[in-house]
Parts: C-alpha cells; sequence; structure tokens
C-alpha cells in the first residue's frame, strides 16, 4: 500500500502535458529565456531568443501551468506591451511563450482539459479565420460592390436585391466577428506589432468602410424612394432603442438611489421590458411608414434591414472608435493632461495684470 501511495505521488509530481504551437496572428511564436522568477512576479521577458512554427509540440510542467502576465518587447523603440506568458519545455530546455499562441495537443493523453483556453478558445471554429485578412478584405469589397450598386442604380429590382444582400453579407461578418474575437478583432491595428504607418493606413481603410456603410444605405435608401409614396425611415428603431436603453439605464439608477424601497433586480426587469418595449415601437412605425411608401413585402424586408443595419452600424463605429483610442492612447493622454493643467493652473496664475491709480490687479480666469 505505502508503495503505491508513492507511486502516484511520483506521478503526479511528474504529471507533464502535451501542447502545440498555433499562433493566431501569424505563422510562428516567439521563444523567451526562462526567468525562475517568471511565476512570482511580472518578468520583463527582452529580445527574443528563437522562434517555433506552428505545429510544433512542446511541453508544459504541472508546476508550470498557471498562466501569469509578463512585458513584451514592442516594435516600438523602448516600449513593452503586456499579455500573457507561460513556461514550456522544447527540446530539453525552458523557455517563455506567449500563452495564446498554445492550444492543447491532440496527443495529449494525460485527460487534462485545455487550462489555458478554459474561458473561451480562439483556436476553435470561426476565430482563426479572424486571424487572417481574408475577412476585412471581404468586408471591404462588399461594403464597395454595394456603394457602387447603389449610387448608379434607379431602384430596379436588381438593385433592391443586391444593396441590401450585399450590405447584410458585410454587416454579418462585422458582427460575428465581434461575437468570436471581441475587440481582439481589433489586432491588425496593434501598434506593438505593427508599425504605425500600416496602423494610420488600415484605420484610414476601416474609416473609408464606414463611410461607405453609411452612403451605400443612404443612396439605396433615395433610389428605393424614388417611386415610393412617402419617405422611407431607416433611423426609428435605431432611435427608439437609444431611448429604451435610456429608459433602462434610468431604472437601474433609480434603484441603486433607493435601494431601500426598489429591488434593483426587479428594476433591471422593468427596464429590460421597458427597452424591448420601446425597440418594438421603433420596428413596427418605422414598418408602418415604409409599407405606406413601398408595399407591404418591400416595406417589411426594409425595416428590418434597417434594423441589421443599424446594429452593423454601432458595432462598427464603436471598433473603429476603440482602434483610434488604442493607436493615440499616449497622445490623448498627453494632450488631455495637458490640457488639465493649463485649465487649473488658469485659476492660480493670472492670465492678465494691470495698474489703476497706483494699485496693481490680476485677474484670473474662473
Amino acid at each position: 500500500m505505502l508503495v503505491l501511495l508513492l507511486m502516484c505521488m511520483f506521478s503526479t509530481a511528474s504529471a507533464q502535458y502535451k501542447f502545440v504551437v498555433d499562433a493566431l496572428r501569424g505563422d510562428e511564436t516567439n521563444l523567451y529565456n526562462y526567468d525562475p522568477k517568471w511565476s512570482d512576479s511580472w518578468v520583463h521577458l527582452g529580445e527574443a531568443v528563437g522562434t517555433l512554427p506552428n505545429g510544433t509540440e512542446v511541453i508544459i510542467a504541472q508546476s508550470d501551468t498557471v498562466v501569469k502576465n509578463a512585458y513584451f518587447p514592442s516594435i516600438r523603440k523602448d516600449k513593452e506591451y503586456e499579455d500573457d506568458v507561460i513556461a514550456v519545455t522544447y527540446n530539453g530546455s525552458q523557455y517563455l511563450v506567449c500563452s495564446r499562441d498554445l492550444m492543447l495537443s491532440p496527443d495529449d493523453t494525460s485527460g487534462k482539459t485545455d487550462f489555458i483556453n478554459k474561458k473561451q478558445s480562439k483556436h476553435e471554429g470561426w476565430a482563426p479565420w479572424y486571424y487572417t485578412y481574408t475577412p476585412y478584405i471581404l468586408i471591404f469589397i462588399l461594403l464597395a460592390l454595394a456603394t457602387v450598386l447603389a449610387a448608379t442604380s434607379h431602384g430596379g429590382p436588381f438593385s433592391a436585391l443586391m444593396v441590401p444582400l450585399l450590405l447584410l453579407a458585410a454587416i454579418v461578418i462585422e458582427v460575428f466577428g465581434v461575437y468570436c474575437l471581441g475587440t481582439d478583432m481589433l489586432w491588425w491595428v496593434d501598434k506593438d506589432q505593427f508599425p504605425m504607418g500600416k496602423v494610420l493606413l488600415r484605420l484610414a481603410l476601416f474609416a473609408v468602410a464606414i463611410v461607405m456603410q453609411i452612403f451605400s444605405i443612404r443612396l439605396y435608401q433615395n433610389a428605393m424612394g424614388d417611386g415610393a409614396r412617402g419617405e422611407l425611415n431607416v433611423r426609428r428603431p435605431i432611435v427608439w432603442a437609444i431611448i429604451g436603453a435610456g429608459l433602462m439605464l434610468g431604472c437601474i439608477i433609480f434603484s441603486l438611489l433607493f435601494r431601500k424601497s426598489f429591488d434593483p433586480t426587479q428594476m433591471f426587469y422593468v427596464g429590460a421590458a421597458m427597452w424591448g418595449i420601446a425597440i418594438v415601437i421603433g420596428i413596427i412605425s418605422a414598418a408602418v411608414q415604409n409599407i405606406r411608401a413601398i408595399g407591404f413585402l418591400g416595406g417589411l424586408a426594409f425595416t428590418i434591414f434597417a434594423i441589421i443595419y443599424g446594429v452593423g452600424f454601432i458595432v462598427a463605429l464603436t471598433m473603429l472608435i476603440i482602434g483610434i483610442v488604442n493607436a493615440f492612447m499616449e497622445m490623448i493622454v498627453t494632450i488631455g493632461g495637458g490640457v488639465l493643467v493649463l485649465f487649473i493652473m488658469s485659476h492660480f496664475i493670472p492670465t492678465r495684470t494691470y495698474t489703476e491709480n497706483g494699485v496693481t490687479y490680476e485677474v484670473y480666469e474662473h
């Protein structure tokens, strides 16, 4: 019995897991020198000492299964960025690698679950596709085709069908990408991994795509409205959705202010119901107006499309704003800090002084 217990203890102590390199943003991952202190505190990794191509198998010891934060070297001079790191063994030597570039190997026989990608694996399903340039080029092409077709059409049946289909395809790719990757969908404008020139060019193309998204629906709306009996409405569902969101937020704030009298959970459900009612009002009112303008099927289809378009536009605009903020964060902080300092100092340093009747006066801003 004692021998069996000792064997189990030895087996547990020497447990190891097989992982395979699957770099999401390229064809290989960098290797960094192993630092014995990596599990105790933040580590400055320094320059990479090698690379491993995708498909390479590495070993992770049981004692090294905790993912830690580290400072990775940026392509920007004397800059670093934060990411997760883990210790691996390759060819008998230990290294540190970016943990998101690893996934559990199909050949692993330990029975261990993927403890690196336990929350959401971005190595499965459609997520790896969004770490290529293909979906973003495809979105741009679809929007360009929709814009050209909407600008050259005159409300004919072909454009009436193709313009919304092209826009819908682009929007579905956008929204599903955010679902798969979240804000990491903006990996291609990461200033720590790409030169600033490329980042600016890609942000500019992103802005052009949003402009095309705006003008394509406008042009399409005008073309469809040429033979309409009234003005088509594309904004009302979005406006009512925003109103409903404001009502829901008001309910939440109200419940927090009067916590003793109103249950926050119940007020949340009340707010959610009000939001839902507002959305339904916006959809029905827009649908009625559009049906009167171009008939039942056309008006209903246009209203549904307008809703999907609104969601896609909000998502795309939000992602563009996040991308711009990430790219220019240091500049924004510097300018904002400078403005704040000037504002504060204006209350302590006189903006002008003058002397009258032998008395000096100082004028401050308020």
